[in-house]
């Protein structure tokens, strides 16, 4: 083989020099890519740094909301406690003053026995001696004892609407607290 004349050399140089420019500036664009993707690296890290402080509060949140919702379930806990006691409360005076009811009833209604019993002695006889001593009808005197026994009947009457009433009042008292309760 010859060996290369200048021309050659200097085209053989000017290739190589070519070659080398492009490799140089194919190293700069990979340099500049590489420094491209560092930044999106270093921007991803900041935003995981970001995201990791986010879910990090998020968790403590959760964790005093969890701490507030129990704290709010013992606390409406305890005021169904203290409901359902004042309930069971009620429903006792409510049952002691039913059986008081009970009592003045039964009471009326002997006092209701004894009207009957006069009513049919009066009817029965035809006159009495008045409180002067002067002998009157017996109806007059049984028409104003049954007024006086009408009263009793009138109170009686008011005693019974106020003891629905109670009743009415405790059944809806203790239906309430049970719903509230979940019973029904």
């Amino acid at each position: 083989m010859s060996e290369p004349t200048t021309v050659e050399a200097t085209a053989a140089q000017a290739v190589i020099l070519g070659e080398i420019n492009r490799l140089a500036n194919s190293s700069a664009v990979i340099a500049q890519q590489i420094n491209v993707h560092e930044r999106r690296i270093g921007t991803v890290e900041r935003e995981a740094e970001v995201t990791r402080g986010i879910a990090h509060a998020e968790r403590e949140q959760l964790r005093i909301a969890l701490k507030d919702g129990l704290g709010t379930a013992q606390a409406e806990r305890q005021q169904l406690r203290v409901a359902l006691t004042e309930g069971l409360n009620n429903a006792s005076r409510v049952r002691e003053e039913l059986l008081g009811q009970q009592t003045e009833l039964l009471t009326l209604n002997q006092k209701q026995s004894e009207v009957i019993a006069k009513v049919e002695r009066f009817v029965l006889s035809s006159s009495y001696t008045d409180d002067i001593g002067e002998k009157r009808p017996g109806l007059l005197r049984l028409s104003r004892e049954l007024e006086e026994h009408l009263r009793w009947f009138r109170r009686i009457g008011h005693a019974l609407v106020w003891l629905i009433g109670m009743l009415f009042a405790a059944a809806l008292g203790i239906a309430a607290f049970g719903h509230n309760l979940g019973w029904w």
